[in-house]
């Protein structure tokens, strides 16, 4: 599990291709870090604002980069069997401004844009 907020060795989404969520599908939040309970919380507003606009994981971490916000490739996150048939995509949403931490989010895309 990442203990801190991702360092140069981790993978930024806006280094991978855009990614959309499958609005209408699973979508699970936690948190394990000692402040948990507040990292949900302050979380929830920029989940709503991404439900609402339904913005790519790209837009998203353009638009909300400036409060400190940014997406990172959950790799150390062991995948079942029924989420990889699922097709389910785990990041981490890291908060570097205030609050500082990470929530786990595990939810199944709609579509990947391709390498260019």
């Amino acid at each position: 599990m990442m203990n801190s907020l991702p360092s140069k060795h981790d993978i930024n989404l806006l280094n991978l291709p855009n990614k959309r969520i499958q609005f209408d599908g699973p979508f699970f939040i936690s948190c394990a870090l000692p402040q948990s309970e507040e990292l949900l919380v302050h979380c929830q507003t920029y989940i709503n604002d991404l439900f609402k606009h339904r913005l790519s994981l790209h837009h998203f971490a353009e638009k909300w980069n400036d409060k400190g916000i940014s997406l990172w490739l959950a790799q150390d996150v062991e995948r079942s069997e029924l989420e990889q048939q699922e097709k389910i995509f785990a990041f981490y949403m890291a908060f570097s401004q205030g609050i500082e931490g990470y929530v786990l989010i595990q939810c199944q895309l709609e579509s990947q844009d391709l390498l260019q």
